[in-house]
């Protein structure tokens, strides 16, 4: 035999209760609790599994040096902001990173400042080469190598 469960709602008698908001108040704390550690759990598994995946053929790590460099590697803020709207930056190409199934250069200025700019299929960059970007205020790019100011 089935059993049918139906959700009903308290009367306002009930949920205007102050035991009542109380209980309600700890019953969704203590789900929003499970809920982000649950999410935490799942991150650090994911991050684990990519750290693992970067590692050389061989290489045997232990789980909380694994956990550690996939949460810096992989963590947002440790990756380089965007090239903003009208902004501009000449430096070295210190990465290439997948950013939302879209590649982008990590560009490292002299001064330490880095920014994302997406990559140039054309100018075939690799770490190590020079690049020169920018950006116009309607968000478009001006990519090319090095000191090659044609921007």
């Amino acid at each position: 035999m089935r059993e049918l469960v139906r959700e009903l709602e308290p009367p306002p008698e009930i949920t205007e209760l102050p035991e009542y908001k109380q209980l309600y108040q700890e019953a969704l704390d203590r789900y929003t609790n499970e809920i982000t550690a649950q999410i935490e759990a799942d991150m650090a598994r994911n991050m684990e599994e990519m750290a693992e995946a970067d590692l050389p053929a061989g290489e045997d790590v232990n789980s909380i040096d694994r956990t550690a460099r996939a949460a810096y590697r992989y963590s947002p803020q440790d990756q380089a902001p965007e090239l903003e709207a009208g902004g501009e930056i000449e430096g070295t190409v210190s990465a290439i990173e997948e950013r939302d199934g879209r590649a982008y250069y990590v560009v490292e200025a002299e001064d330490g400042r880095k920014a994302a700019v997406p990559v140039d299929e054309d100018l075939n960059l690799e770490p190590g080469d020079e690049i020169a970007a920018s950006r116009d205020k309607e968000g478009r790019y001006g990519i090319s190598r090095g000191a090659d100011y044609g921007l």
